[in-house]
């Protein structure tokens, strides 16, 4: 966008600048930012949810009962020392195609997702069917 000033007596090119400026720090004072360390952005938004994209033809929903998908989560321990340990562990999950309301879209399978310590997290099948 473009703005056309009048230039009243002599100005020289430092005053359009200090101008620019000015509109500038008004800009400025009308954002407000948060900061917050990594670690309490890592704390807030620590999901333990596995989601899985399953693209399935309207078709295969009639012939295959069922849908094999392998997965692999995320397990954090913490050991005796109090040392974290995380590993990868490789699965797989069975899905029932037969019984699938046309209108759902997510399918939750609470307990199947990452786990750490104690909680663990659903597994989500997003589910697009197509023609």
């Amino acid at each position: 966008m473009t703005r056309k000033r009048e230039c009243i007596g002599d100005q020289s090119s430092t005053d359009a600048s200090s101008y620019e400026e000015d509109d500038l720090r008004k800009f400025c004072a009308k954002i407000k930012c948060e900061e917050i360390s990594f670690e309490t952005w890592q704390e807030n938004h620590t999901k333990l949810d596995l989601m899985y994209p399953l693209k399935v033809c309207r078709s295969q929903l009639g012939q295959t009962p069922t849908a094999v998908i392998k997965l692999s989560r995320t397990i954090i321990t913490t050991s005796t020392n109090g040392r974290r340990v995380e590993q990868r562990e490789k699965f797989e999950c069975e899905i029932s195609l037969s019984e699938i309301p046309k209108d759902k879209k997510v399918l939750k399978y609470p307990g199947l997702g990452d786990r750490t310590d104690d909680a663990a997290g659903d597994l989500l099948i997003i589910l697009t069917i197509s023609d």
